[in-house]
């Protein structure tokens, strides 16, 4: 057998030397670290996972997540493969977060973290073009003309207050506001979906609370808005909303806008 060259040992050399480097770790939240790894995720960024104090590996929730944002968890929920292909890459669903298998075999831990990056992409995004979300175009709709109204704004500086805003969290993470009050420490997130499946409803819900709830744990000065057409839309979903909202506005009341505008504009 022919020995390795110096070109091909080269070459090893450098895959071996950018894969160890490329490795990163991070304390964040709870005493856990965050551990970037060499793979990336559908989207082409790298794939990080979390390892609690006491040695628990784990995604952290953020395939499932993706799903969520996808607007595929339906189908990933019914797919026939789901099994088959947990055992082939060693994941585990433990409540929403996705672990490996076997967590003391090297082979299994990347055949975990492989699994886990690849998810997502054999589902396709579906966009969103239904009646459930013409409700956040209908919220920024009514800021912009009660801005104008309310507060004698022109429609350009009215459309700043409708812009996204992205949070950066201590530990990094990116999350967003999906409105821009004159307040930095105000995140807010729209709930539509009003018309939608209980189950479907929940994981809306559920994904459009997430974030505030980071961003409070996170900041002790941070407020969450949460902005939705009527609480009664929302039997299953009610009793979570109601308690994670510091500032609720249910556009169905007759002050709602005016509510809406003073929170936005709020100095």
């Amino acid at each position: 057998m022919s020995k390795i060259t110096e070109s091909q040992a080269t070459i090893y050399d450098m895959l071996k030397k950018g894969i160890c480097e490329s490795m990163e770790a991070v304390p964040v939240r709870k005493g856990a670290v965050e551990i970037t790894t060499p793979f990336v995720d559908f989207k082409g960024s790298p794939l990080s996972i979390y390892v609690t104090h006491d040695g628990k590996i784990t995604d952290g929730g953020a395939t499932i997540n993706q799903l969520i944002a996808l607007r595929v968890y339906d189908d990933f929920e019914g797919w026939v493969f789901q099994e088959d292909y947990f055992n082939q890459y060693q994941i585990q669903n433990i409540q929403g977060r996705l672990e490996p298998l076997n967590p003391e075999s090297t082979e299994a831990l990347i055949a975990y973290l492989q699994g886990i990056a690849r998810l997502p992409s054999f589902f396709g995004a579906k966009p969103i073009r239904s009646q459930e979300d013409i409700y956040p175009t209908k919220v920024k709709e009514t800021v912009v003309s009660g801005l104008m109204k309310e507060k004698q704004l022109s429609k350009k500086e009215a459309e700043k207050f409708i812009l996204p805003r992205t949070l950066k969290l201590k530990n990094g993470l990116l999350i967003q506001s999906e409105l821009s009050p004159n307040r930095e420490e105000i995140i807010v997130k729209i709930i539509s979906h009003a018309t939608s499946m209980v189950t479907t409803q929940k994981e809306h819900v559920s994904h459009k609370i997430l974030e505030p709830v980071l961003f409070k744990e996170d900041n002790i000065h941070a407020t969450s808005c949460i902005i939705l057409g009527s609480l009664d839309d929302y039997p299953a979903s009610r009793k979570l909303i109601k308690e994670k909202a510091d500032i609720l506005i249910e556009t169905v009341n007759p002050n709602a806008t005016h509510q809406l505008i003073e929170t936005l504009a709020e100095a």
